[in-house]
C-alpha cells in the first residue's frame, strides 16, 4: 500500500510539473503487478487533480484545505474518502 501511495505522490509531482506540456503520460503500478498507462493531450494550464480525472479509471477524492485534493483510491486500491490516509 506504501509503495503505491509513493508512486501516485511521485507521478503527481511529476504531472504539476509539466502540466504545460503538450503530452502527459500516467502511469500507474497496482499491487498485483498490473500497470495502467494513459497518454493525454491536456489543455494548457489543466492541473493534476483535472489530469488524473480525465483518465477514465474510478478514483476517490478527498479534499484537505488549504492543501487541496487527496488521492484516496485508485479503482480497487487504496482506502475510502472518509480514511484518506487509511488510518486503523
Amino acid at each position: 500500500m506504501k509503495k503505491l501511495i509513493i508512486t501516485i505522490c511521485v507521478i503527481l509531482a511529476l504531472i504539476s510539473i509539466c502540466a504545460d506540456a503538450v503530452r502527459i503520460g500516467v502511469v500507474i503500478e497496482f499491487p498485483d503487478g498490473t500497470i495502467v498507462k494513459k497518454c493525454l493531450s491536456p489543455p494548457e494550464g489543466t492541473n493534476a487533480y483535472e489530469i488524473m480525472e480525465s483518465t477514465g479509471l474510478d478514483i476517490e477524492w478527498s479534499y484537505y484545505d488549504p492543501w487541496g485534493h487527496g488521492l484516496c483510491k485508485i479503482e480497487d486500491t487504496g482506502c475510502p474518502a472518509s480514511n484518506c490516509w487509511c488510518s486503523s
